[in-house]
Formats: C-alpha cells, structure tokens, sequence
C-alpha cells in the first residue's frame, strides 16, 4: 500500500477518548519493533476503490480507507480515521484461462480426446 494521506481522524462521539483498544493491544508490538509505527491499526479497516480497475489510465487505483474501532474509555465502535491511497493494479491471467493454465472447453491441443464429444 503506498503512503496513506490522513482526511480526518476522530475521538470518540460517546466520551471524547482518542485512545483505541486495538491499538492499546498492539502498543507493545510497535514498540518492540514487530509492527511499523506507522502501519494502520484498527479493528476493522474498509478499502474502497474510488474508479474501476479498468477505467484507470496508470499501474494504480486510488481508494478511501475507513478505519473503525472500540473506544479504549468507553467500549463504543466508532470511525477513526478516513483517509485516501493509491494502490497497485494487479493482474490476472487472461481471460478465459482461468488462472490454472487449463485448457477452454473445446481445444484439445493433440491430447486424448475429451469425453463427451469436446474436443
């Protein structure tokens, strides 16, 4: 995922906390160096593309990320963060081939015959 761009970060609409339980559980992690200071944490997290992969004119697709977790105060979900990245196209196989180097229905390529009369 390339750089994130924060849109708005915010506290808790019940009692104002800031402070969310994921990331109070992951804290250690961060700080031993297991998890990147920087890595999204949250208990649930939406990505959500903003044009389709095939409209797209570049290697990449923009997207808005919503980030939902648990008040650390007061136990209410609510959403964090909102924020925008870009992300790489990636690609499948061709159509038709099924990504499992299968050959379509009706092309034999010199094998056995297939049953059933194709091929």
């Amino acid at each position: 995922m390339s750089e994130q761009k924060i849109i708005k970060e915010f506290a808790c609409p019940h009692c104002g906390e800031t402070e969310t339980c994921t990331r109070v559980a992951v804290e250690p992690l961060i700080q031993s160096g297991k998890v990147p200071e920087d890595a999204p944490i949250a208990a649930e997290k939406i990505p959500i593309p903003l044009i389709s992969p095939e409209r797209s004119s570049g290697l990449t697709i923009p997207f808005i990320f919503y980030e939902f977790d648990y008040c650390f105060g007061c136990g209410t979900k609510y959403l964090v963060r909102v924020s925008t990245f870009d992300a790489p196209i990636k690609l499948g196989p061709a159509p038709g081939m099924g990504g499992q180097g299968m050959n379509p229905f009706g092309q034999n390529f010199g094998g056995p015959p297939m049953p059933f009369g194709r091929g």
